[in-house]
């Protein structure tokens, strides 16, 4: 056979090579199995590790791995709240982020005043200074309960109000509730035989509208009352009623007559 009639090779009739990502540090290589053995004996063809075995092996690979999976959402860098919806910055707290870069700063509600530091639920949010001290991020706290003042209710009443607006706002035992309630006189609106007006809530529950100030009983309007000692009131109701303090106040409670009768009775609250 002369080298005429020899066989010669074709080129690859498979698909074109993958293009492989670069590294980030330099151009795209792709590596192969390192030079091979030479030509084959008896032909001129490429070598078993050339250029064209490569290629059909990095396009079967490529089919073999599929097009690369959509990126989650979850792993998205988080984008930080509008500072717009963030409370004002007190100047205290402005002057500690100087002294404080690169820290989260608590800004606690004005109505905690006990020792150590402040409850979860009384912290309104974290700050976040920069490498400057300056603020930069607000977080808000899930936790957290406004306080009276912080929800913008006007100063208590009476000594029961400022315990019913504790109470209500998680700042305060409900238990003093009823301790300054025992003690106290209450305005209740009467009907025409001056009997205590009945009402009821919403779910139906039967109560007495009671009120503990003059400036409670603004709301009753002209509706007729009589100003009664809790101790007498409580002869008078029946064992389902309930008592609802100042409906018509910034901060209202039903509450049940069994620990009224007790704390009127000098019992102290079960622990």
């Amino acid at each position: 056979m002369t080298n005429a009639d020899a066989p010669r090779p074709t080129p690859a009739s498979g698909p074109a090579p993958a293009s492989v990502p670069a590294p980030a540090s330099g151009p795209a290589t792709v590596p192969g199995p390192g030079p091979g053995p030479g030509p084959a004996p008896g032909g001129s063809g490429p070598a078993p590790g050339g250029p064209a075995s490569v290629a059909a092996r990095t396009s079967t690979t490529a089919a073999q791995a599929g097009p690369p999976p959509a990126p989650d959402p979850r792993d998205a860098p988080a984008i930080p709240p509008d500072p717009r919806d963030a409370p004002a910055i007190p100047p205290d707290l402005r002057a500690a982020a100087k002294r404080a870069p690169d820290h989260w700063l608590g800004m606690v509600d004005p109505a905690w005043s006990g020792e150590g530091p402040p409850p979860s639920w009384a912290v309104r949010g974290e700050w976040r200074t920069d490498a400057a001290g300056e603020i930069v991020e607000w977080r808000e706290n899930e936790e957290y309960r406004a306080s009276p003042s912080a929800r913008g209710w006007p100063p208590p009443t009476d000594e029961v109000d400022e315990a019913v607006q504790l109470a209500v706002t998680g700042y305060g035992p409900a238990e003093e509730v009823t301790r300054r309630l025992a003690q106290a006189e209450v305005a209740v609106p009467v009907d025409p035989e001056g009997r205590p007006l009945l009402a009821a809530t919403p779910d139906g529950i039967p109560v007495i509208p009671v009120h503990t100030s003059a400036a409670q009983v603004d709301a009753l309007g002209r509706l007729a009352y009589e100003a009664v000692p809790v101790t007498l009131l409580l002869d008078l109701l029946e064992p389902e009623q309930r008592l609802l303090l100042n409906p018509g106040g910034a901060a209202s409670l039903l509450l049940e007559t069994d620990a009224l009768r007790r704390a009127a009775a000098g019992e102290r609250p079960a622990v």
